[in-house]
């Protein structure tokens, strides 16, 4: 007896006594709850979790009501999904009407089956119309048909063979006598086995349309009183396997209704008596009930959980409810990657004042920004997730945060080192710190340097030797005349021709002072490679400089560099302007950050940018026509090592033709 025929039974007893009204009140605030109780509660089955483009995770369910009915109309705001037990949010529900529809019919042959006097017609009608009416899709349903025969022995055969083409039920049963068995059948024990062979079909129950369609006569064995209770058992594992079963008596009395009709009641499905002359509109509805429960969701949602290992999906709680099936996956969650693509570790970066365009008193320094580049990558096989974050840091410190990042293949920031103004050197740990949607972090480093150069000291202006000398010696000059002029007056005309004054020894006036060009090789020892000096000062044009040891400083500061041009003097060379490094078997040379460039063959250096230094290189030292130099580099296997210089030469600009009183 179902719920409601309970209820309605009870309001007719309660009419007909007094306090009829008074308890319809209350039964009425009773059974509300009851009903809506009914209606909300759904059994759920997750099937299909995808998630090969993790955190994307997609799944499958299908959601059954208490009498294993399938629920429409779910949406996003009727559904939480749980993962671990923890809500999800923004989970996207989509329903459509695409889930498939198994149907397995079990045609009981037995003793009395007579359903050639039913007519075979009406039989294949009964069947067929499955397919007629179109409620069958092929390629998505599927259709099996046993029989249960009692020939030698009683038993349940195969009739046709799983299939999802409809054509193939129809050929079958036009092809098919339907004849009966020669002894009694146990019909029901046909429906178990069709629950087993359903099995093949759905192997997690509930998790698609399952249905099976007895086809009887009446129930042969065993006898009425047994078969009622054989028919409950029967109908329970039908039920608990969420397989409805939905009988077609043919039998016109009909004999013996009652077992069939627990079986399709206790089953959740339906019982209904064949008629020869209306079979097609008797069955229509009960094939329009089966294939009305294709409903299936698809839920799409990001996980928002870091950990590894194994997760349970779980819809409308955090536990899975009885007999429902949860969503169950394992994943395995890497960190992201970070590459700091600039600066690399060990740049230096330089800062040299310059003269103030509108107060060439004032210096300014020139280099005020430096380009920070990262790259973020995940390991292979792993789908992107979002990157939240990305922190660029100093000293530990953060200096500047990124937040909508459009391509973690390109992650730059502007590092301003105005600040540093005071002259030194400044030893700096440069960190970029990725975060995911996670909450997984990767980091990357680099070392720098930034050296700030102090601005000249002024040079005060030039004394004049000749100047100096006429002051100096004007006096001394004037005094012996004076003594002279007196000594006349005192002695007379007479003395005055004995003590004429004696001709004045010119003092010699100091030649200009001389300005100083120095060219300094590295200290004594064996000659790695050879820079040929091809312009530049004239009085090293040709000359050959020995490069002695494994990391070579060009510039013109004396006190850093360890091959100077033009000291102290207007240049186009910068105070650091490059480095000559061995490195393994090869030379590479790296532009510091020079004001003016370096250029290889023609070719422009980057700046902090080491390359390789092939034998016959020609080296451009800032501009040329504002006194830069020119340099030819070569290997000593290829240059005799007593052909270079290894010291250091003082040149007098003035007279540089002088410059081979120097040699040795």
């Amino acid at each position: 007896m179902s719920i409601h025929k309970f209820w309605e039974q009870v309001l007719m007893w309660l009419q007909k006594s007094r306090l009829h009204v008074f308890v319809l009140v209350i039964i009425s605030l009773l059974v509300t709850p009851v009903v809506v109780w009914a209606q909300t509660i759904s059994t759920y089955f997750i099937t299909n979790v995808d998630v090969t483009a993790f955190p994307n995770v997609q799944f499958q369910f299908r959601a059954l009501d208490l009498q294993n009915q399938s629920v429409a109309n779910l949406t996003s705001n009727t559904v939480t999904v749980f993962e671990n037990g923890q809500p999800i949010a923004d989970a996207q529900v989509t329903q459509s009407n695409t889930g498939g529809v198994n149907i397995i019919f079990v045609l009981d042959q037995g003793q009395r089956a007579g359903y050639a006097n039913f007519g075979l017609p009406n039989m294949r009608q009964a069947i067929t119309t499955l397919i007629t009416g179109g409620y069958f899709q092929d390629g998505v349903d599927t259709v099996t048909v046993l029989g249960r025969q009692n020939l030698n022995s009683d038993q349940t055969v195969v009739l046709l063979e799983r299939t999802s083409s409809g054509s193939a039920l129809t050929t079958w049963a036009a092809n098919y006598n339907f004849a009966n068995s020669t002894r009694a059948t146990k019909g029901l024990l046909g429906v178990e086995d069709a629950v087993i062979k359903m099995a093949e079909v759905v192997p997690t129950p509930g998790a698609q349309t399952a249905a099976i369609i007895f086809i009887t006569r009446f129930i042969e064995d065993p006898a009425r009183n047994i078969a009622e209770a054989a028919a409950q058992n029967t109908a329970q594992i039908a039920r608990q396997n969420f397989i409805p079963v939905y009988v077609f008596q043919t039998d016109q009395g009909p004999t013996q209704p009652e077992p069939l009709q627990l079986l399709a009641n206790g089953s959740n499905g339906q019982y209904v008596q064949l008629r020869r002359n209306t079979v097609e509109a008797t069955v229509a509805p009960i094939y329009q009930a089966i294939t009305a429960q294709r409903s299936i969701y698809t839920v799409t949602y990001r996980s928002q959980s870091s950990e590894s290992g194994q997760r349970t999906i779980t819809l409308n709680a955090p536990q899975s409810s009885a007999g429902s099936l949860s969503g169950v996956y394992s994943v395995n969650i890497e960190p992201p990657s970070i590459t700091l693509e600039a600066p690399a570790t060990g740049v230096t970066f330089t800062r040299e004042p310059r003269p103030s365009a509108d107060n060439p008193s004032i210096y300014l320094y020139d280099q005020q920004v430096v380009e920070v580049r990262a790259q973020v990558s995940f390991p292979p096989d792993t789908a992107e997730r979002e990157i939240v974050s990305v922190d660029f840091v100093v000293d530990g410190a953060v200096v500047s945060t990124l937040t909508s990042i459009t391509d973690i293949a390109d992650i730059n920031f502007k590092w301003d080192i105005s600040s540093f103004t005071q002259p030194g050197v400044y030893q700096k740990e440069l960190t970029v710190i990725a975060t995911d949607e996670l909450g997984l972090e990767a980091s990357a480093q680099a070392a720098v340097t930034i050296v700030v150069e102090a601005p000249p000291t002024p040079t005060p202006a030039p004394i004049n030797p000749v100047e100096t000398a006429v002051e100096d010696y004007g006096l001394l000059i004037g005094g012996v005349i004076c003594l002279g002029v007196v000594g006349a007056l005192f002695v007379g005309g007479l003395l005055f021709f004995l003590l004429r004054p004696k001709k004045q020894n010119v003092v010699g006036v100091p030649a200009e002072a001389a300005a100083t060009i120095i060219a300094s090789g590295p200290r004594h020892g064996k000659a790695l490679a050879v820079l040929t000096v091809l312009e530049g000062p004239k009085a090293l044009v040709n000359e050959k400089i020995s490069l002695t040891k494994p990391v070579t400083l060009i510039g013109r500061d004396p006190s850093r560099a360890d091959v100077v041009f033009y000291p102290n003097e207007a240049s186009s060379v910068s105070r650091l302007h490059c480095t000559i490094q061995k490195d393994g078997q090869i030379f590479v040379i790296t532009d510091n950050g020079s004001t003016s460039g370096s250029r290889i063959n023609g070719q422009w250096l980057k700046p902090n940018d080491p390359v390789q230094l092939r034998d016959g290189d020609e080296i451009v030292l800032g501009d040329l026509g504002k006194v830069g130099v020119k340099l030819r580099f070569n290997l000593q296997t290829s240059v005799a090592a007593e052909e270079s210089i290894d010291r250091t030469f003082i040149v007098n600009r003035s007279n540089e033709q002088d410059w081979d009183r120097y040699k040795e």
